[in-house]
């Protein structure tokens, strides 16, 4: 589906995940897999952070203190552990930089 025409947000969360999903880096690692497969194209990666819940206690969801990334979170923890397991930088600047500019310019998803 990711290469039939559509955006596809891939969200992973935060990192502690939620209490009924895989935890980041089983995501982060499946990612990986779908990229090797060419899955890539239309795809954007996104992550949970909402500065007034991190004041709160909420299940599955980290405080400032767990997680002192904030929104920098996919940038320092997920970006680093593709890169380590083989994706390139040509396909991290595709996901993070390429595929948005293209959706907020209003194109069309690749088919």
């Amino acid at each position: 589906m990711p290469c039939q025409g559509v955006w596809l947000g891939w969200n992973i969360n935060n990192p502690f995940g939620r209490p009924h999903l895989p935890h980041w880096q089983q995501m982060t690692d499946y990612l990986k897999e779908l990229l090797d497969e060419g899955l890539g194209c239309n795809l954007m990666l996104s992550h949970d952070w909402n500065i007034v819940l991190t004041r709160v206690s909420s299940p599955g969801f980290p405080n400032r203190e767990e997680n002192p990334d904030g929104y920098l979170w996919l940038t320092r923890a997920v970006i680093p552990r593709l890169k380590e397991a083989g994706v390139p930088h040509s396909g991290i600047d595709q996901i993070m930089r390429d595929i948005p500019r293209r959706d907020f310019e209003g194109l069309r998803p690749q088919s």
